[in-house]
């Protein structure tokens, strides 16, 4: 058994996480808790610990924080990082500091829970093991055909999956099967797959393969109009292999504002997040997060979340995106500008976003777009909804509030990695935005004032 210590300041959370997942099932069980980094650190050498999973925002000493000891102190302890203020910069920085995996909110609402300590224990090379009992029930109940047929079911919230007689044919499946869904329906509700390659395969094992993986397969692969498809088995192990930091990578890459006016530079970023499979709510929240820094920009269009026309196939977030990016091109054409325009000021607005820390003076910022300083002034007013001084000013702020947030740095520090020269003019201009000094935003922060969005009985 592995030794978990569960680390997060909200006692609903923390509890719900503790009691809700199955933790011995994937051979670990949780033996240590904490309400923060401090109290983490005291605990630690009270007993072995074989894997820590944390939150990031916590008071105190934060996620980051204490990893950065834990790494130092306890190399040998797995961590796994529990986010709920989901920011991809700060989980890239405890990719690099080490951690194995994160664990995100929508994962903890959506029915997901066998499917993250399944992901974990892989990671840490300790898949649950096989009982006596089981491996002769496998045994005995082997596939001895190439092919299955199975169908997928969604009642409410419970999606499940049923295997078929493999001596039935496409004509025996009925109606039922390939009628066209009512109004409302779920769109996966009734699609059947015949799996090729089960030959060999134990009926438990391809059903335990099916409920942690076949849903996310069926995302990308579905559509409205086929109620039937065939497919590999070995489609079902792709979800495993996603590495944690190409989904941040992934995620960066839909930050940038390039794939709004670069028709090609779309097609390819939809091409490589459809080809890593992403578990459907892991794609929805990193696609709603990536872009969230930037889509309430003034008399932009917004790319929020909808639970009354939520996507629920890979076809549904194709569409959503391509209507997106036509909403943001409108506004601009409106104002009379060539997509080349439009395509220079959204890549000067990245390159605002990725040299934060730097000097950023307005005619060299132009130039790099090679546009003249007062012409690329007034196309940056219209097409990003405030001037470039604004812009440039907000993305700092918003940055320095990241890190108000989740780190104990000093305020010279934060003040400097946003891109201020001291710390005197950061406090005034960030007071001037925010109505408090750096120091009192971040103990508001840290005094619980922002909660949390999931509890274990919501």
């Amino acid at each position: 058994m592995l030794n978990v210590m569960v680390v997060d300041d909200d006692y609903l959370v923390r509890q719900g996480i503790i009691r809700v997942l199955p933790w011995e099932t994937f051979g670990m069980r949780v033996v240590s808790e904490a309400a923060n980094g401090l109290e983490a650190l005291e605990k630690l050498p009270e007993q072995p610990i074989d894997l820590l999973v944390t939150d990031l925002a916590m008071p105190v000493m934060s996620g980051l924080d204490l990893i950065r000891k834990v790494r130092q102190d306890y190399p040998h302890i797995h961590i796994v990082v529990l986010t709920f203020h989901h920011e991809f910069e700060l989980v890239r920085d405890a990719l690099r500091l080490g951690v194995i995996d994160y664990i995100t909110k929508v994962e903890l609402e959506d029915d997901r829970i066998a499917q993250i300590l399944q992901r974990v224990a892989e990671r840490i090379g300790r898949a649950p093991r096989e009982t006596a009992a089981e491996t002769e029930r496998e045994r005995n109940a082997w596939l001895t055909d190439d092919a299955v047929d199975t169908l997928f079911c969604v009642r409410g919230d419970r999606k499940s999956w049923v295997l078929l007689d493999a001596s039935r044919t496409d004509g025996d499946a009925g109606g039922d099967v390939i009628a066209p869904q009512p109004d409302g329906a779920h769109p996966l509700d009734g699609i059947r797959v015949r799996w090729r390659g089960v030959r060999g395969m134990a009926r438990d094992v391809l059903l335990q393969k099916l409920e942690l993986y076949g849903e996310h397969v069926l995302f990308y692969c579905a559509d409205r109009e086929t109620r039937h498809c065939e497919l590999p088995v070995d489609r079902l192990a792709e979800t495993r292999s996603v590495p944690r930091d190409e989904l941040v990578k992934l995620g960066l890459e839909w930050s940038s504002m390039a794939w709004l006016a670069d028709d090609a530079h779309f097609d390819r970023l939809l091409e490589r997040t459809k080809s890593l499979s992403l578990p459907a709510a892991h794609l929805e929240q990193m696609l709603y997060m990536a872009v969230e820094p930037w889509s309430g920009m003034p008399e932009w269009p917004k790319l929020r979340p909808d639970d009354g026309r939520r996507p629920l196939l890979w076809e549904d977030w194709v569409e959503r995106l391509k209507a997106y990016r036509r909403s943001v091109l409108g506004h601009a054409s409106r104002r009379a500008y060539s997509p080349e325009i439009v395509a220079s000021v959204l890549r000067a607005a990245d390159m605002v976003r990725q040299n934060m820390r730097q000097e950023l003076p307005l005619t060299e910022v132009a130039n790099a777009v090679n546009m003249s300083r007062s012409y690329f002034s007034r196309c940056f007013r219209d097409i990003i909804g405030k001037t470039y001084q604004d812009y440039v000013r907000d993305v700092r702020i918003e940055h320095a509030k990241q890190l108000l947030r989740h780190t104990q740095r000093s305020i010279s520090w934060i003040a400097a990695e946003s891109g201020y020269p001291n710390e005197r003019y950061f406090s005034r201009v960030f007071r001037r935005m925010t109505g408090l000094l750096p120091r009192d935003y971040r103990r508001r922060h840290r005094n619980g004032q922002q909660s949390h969005l999931w509890s274990p009985n919501t």
